[in-house]
């Protein structure tokens, strides 16, 4: 047990990096501070961040926090997973594509009208998902001077880098306000998540994975997705508890990390 408790600790290290969040919770004051303005233009919904983040960027929107929100994704390597969430929610059926699902879902659960709402649908990874809304956003004439970035919680450390790579500098303050943290903890039959109230999570083994299988992605060097490695993202610093952890997991769930693409 006590190994497990262990890896509960590093894993959970592991997620307070990747889950990044500028401000505690999500406020007109804390957007105040954030971004100088009590609401966002624009919510960027990026797709995998499970039917919480859509839950809580229509919650944002409904609440006055945000103008507008565009919802990002087409088919990808999570993109199964991610719209079997959604079947409860969209009982008559939803899109293809993880951007006209999320926006299906706005539309159904939260009554936003269409001109509050843009969607890409064609990307396939995270630097797709930031160039594609990119040029939408250049050919709409609607780069927002601020947004709030939503993503899984294992997605917005890289998300960050990835707008920090393309987005041009200057134009849009972001806050970033990863769409879920969750706690791993011990138990007599492995690790599983503490009681919480996140809807559509992972299951324990695969958020394990996803969690193990970022960092090395964040990493700047030649295997890695930053400028020295791939170039798909901004540099990231990596704290040395974070790649200690990850370090000690690999060693006993090395069975758990996912091949990087080679294209």
């Amino acid at each position: 047990m006590n190994g497990l408790v262990q890896d509960a600790r590093d894993f959970n290290t592991l997620a307070e990096f990747l889950a990044r969040r500028d401000v505690p919770q999500m406020s007109a004051a804390a957007l105040q501070q954030a971004i100088g303005a009590p609401r966002a233009e624009m919510v960027l919904l990026f797709g995998g961040s499970l039917p919480e983040g859509c839950r809580l960027a229509g919650q944002l929107w409904q609440a006055g926090l945000a103008r507008k929100v565009m919802t990002i994704g087409g088919v990808g390597h999570t993109t199964a997973a991610f719209l079997e969430r959604f079947e409860s929610a969209l009982p008559a059926g939803h899109s293809a594509t993880e951007g006209e699902c999320m926006k299906e879902y706005l539309q159904s659960a939260f009554a936003i009208p269409e001109e509050d709402l843009l969607v890409e649908r064609a990307s396939t990874n995270c630097g797709e998902n930031v160039r594609f809304a990119l040029s939408i956003l250049r050919e709409k004439n609607a780069l927002p001077a601020s947004a709030i970035v939503l993503h899984d919680s294992t997605m917005q450390r890289r998300i960050g880098a990835t707008l920090d790579r393309w987005w041009p500098e200057g134009v849009t303050r972001f806050v970033h306000f990863a769409a879920y943290r969750a706690q791993l903890e011990a138990g007599e039959s492995g690790l599983t998540f503490a009681p919480n109230h996140i809807w559509g999570l992972w299951q324990p083994e695969h958020y394990m994975s996803l969690l193990l299988s970022e960092i090395p992605r964040l990493r700047d060097d030649d295997q890695g997705y930053g400028p020295n490695g791939r170039d798909f993202i901004a540099h990231v610093d990596v704290p040395e508890a974070v790649e200690a952890a990850w370090k000690r997991l690999a060693d006993r769930y090395g069975h758990l990390l996912r091949p990087r693409p080679t294209t």
